[in-house]
């Protein structure tokens, strides 16, 4: 592996795995024009790839080792997800980082490149307008600042996680919950009987009940009595987030707040749900789905604290001490191999959770992906609540910079927008119970 950090001006090397040649050589064009500093040097197919990698002679003896590898999919030959595969078996070449460049804006392609070890996914648009946005995109975040070779220096996270080996199992009784079904009386009466024989769970339930978002009328004291005021629906994502997040055993001389980090969760599942109240029925998600992926979004915070409690406390602290205008996702990637992002879809897909929330976790601050896979409402209305309420932090104001295609995507006319974003700001005023 290049100790780029040893020699900041050797040159940021890109292997473009693409084999239309008019498509390479718009990706040279649009990284000129980006003014991105960086040398291309381009395969045909994946065996010329490979061929490259491996420095095959004669053609390839003296061929630097890239910094990234930029790969198409759609390739005769062998295509991108069987080179992938074969470079993240190598141990010579697995920590290059892979990110996918292709026409295909498919799920399936999308899934199956993350699950094969790639970084990051791009839809390679037609337009040329819209390439040099992407270019640019792809640019600030692998290129600029040294994130490639921050990816290849500070593996020491995901080697320690190895990677799911470290990660709780899913609890028993959340096992229970997820199994059960609410149409039906039984389904209910299953549910309730978890609920009260568990008191911690209980708890939480009816403090949620009492909550001033919800308005109760009066003292709620039983589990029964909650139902009126929250709903089966919700009663069976509040125990089931609950029994989740209390296997990450937190570590409370811990600097992270999960106290905050609850009531931030809690406002965007209540926004994420306000938001479906506008949605066109067809595209609407199941309630049950809403919650789970608001109450969960950003497990993967507390999923560092529990693989790596001193990483975690030196974010945290760095996250403390950071001025209004650094965001979250900027100390990942100045401090992190792997961000909350992504270590809450690990989780997740630990714990065999459904592919539409493992998407939410992993892209919920994705904006490229958004467009992409822009088919996911969930995501979708996820990134809009994380737009509209409160940030994590809580203490920082961001802009609130909602596009007309944001709302477009949900089926939500523009007119409906400002009685929206009210609406979901007045709940995000509403304190919730802790969690802990």
């Amino acid at each position: 592996m290049k100790d780029r950090m040893n020699n900041l001006q050797q040159p940021f090397i890109i292997l473009l795995v693409e084999d239309e040649h008019a498509d390479a050589g718009l990706v040279k064009w649009a990284l000129q024009k980006n003014e991105i500093q960086a040398e291309l040097h381009h395969a045909i197919d994946g065996f010329d790839a490979l061929a490259y990698l491996r420095k095959q002679a004669p053609a390839y003896e003296q061929a630097p080792l890239p910094d990234l590898i930029l790969l198409d999919l759609n390739m005769p030959r062998m295509n991108g997800l069987e080179f992938l595969s074969i470079v993240k078996q190598d141990d010579a070449l697995r920590d290059i980082p892979v990110v996918i460049l292709s026409t295909s804006s498919a799920e399936k392609d999308v899934f199956a490149s993350r699950d094969s070890g790639a970084a990051d996914y791009f839809t390679k648009p037609m337009d040329v307008h819209q390439l040099l946005e992407t270019i640019r995109i792809l640019g600030d975040r692998w290129i600029h600042n040294g994130e490639a070779s921050r990816m290849q220096e500070h593996y020491t996270l995901r080697h320690s996680i190895e990677l799911l080996e470290s990660l709780p199992a899913l609890p028993k009784i959340a096992h229970e919950i997820l199994a059960i079904k609410l149409s039906t009386d039984e389904g209910n009466d299953h549910l309730l009987l978890l609920v009260k024989q568990d008191p911690a769970i209980s708890a939480k339930v009816i403090g949620l009940a009492n909550s001033p978002v919800f308005g109760a009328s009066k003292k709620i004291m039983t589990v029964g009595d909650a139902v009126s005021v929250l709903g089966m629906n919700r009663i069976k994502m509040v125990a089931l987030s609950f029994a989740m997040i209390s296997s990450m055993k937190h570590n409370r001389a811990s600097l992270l707040d999960v106290n905050q980090l609850w009531q931030h969760s809690m406002a965007i599942a209540l926004a994420m749900d306000e938001l479906a109240k506008f949605m066109p029925k067809a595209i609407r998600p199941a309630d049950e789905e809403i919650y789970l992926a608001g109450f969960l979004h950003d497990i993967g915070f507390l999923v560092l604290d529990y693989i790596d409690p001193q990483l975690s406390n030196q974010f945290n602290a760095a996250r403390i001490k950071a001025d209004s205008v650094t965001s979250i996702i900027q100390l990942e990637t100045e401090l992190l191999e792997i961000g909350h992002c992504e270590l809450g879809a690990l989780l997740a897909e630990h714990w065999n959770l459904s592919a539409s929330i493992i998407a939410v976790l992993r892209y919920h601050h994705s904006e490229h992906l958004l467009r992409d896979i822009a088919q996911r409402p969930l995501i979708v209305m996820a990134k809009l609540a994380e737009k509209i309420s409160p940030p994590f932090d809580m203490l920082k104001n961001e802009p609130c910079d909602i596009t007309s295609e944001d709302w477009s995507v949900l089926g939500i006319e523009q007119e409906q927008a400002q009685e929206i974003v009210a609406a979901i700001k007045l709940r995000a005023q509403q304190p919730v119970v802790g969690i802990f």
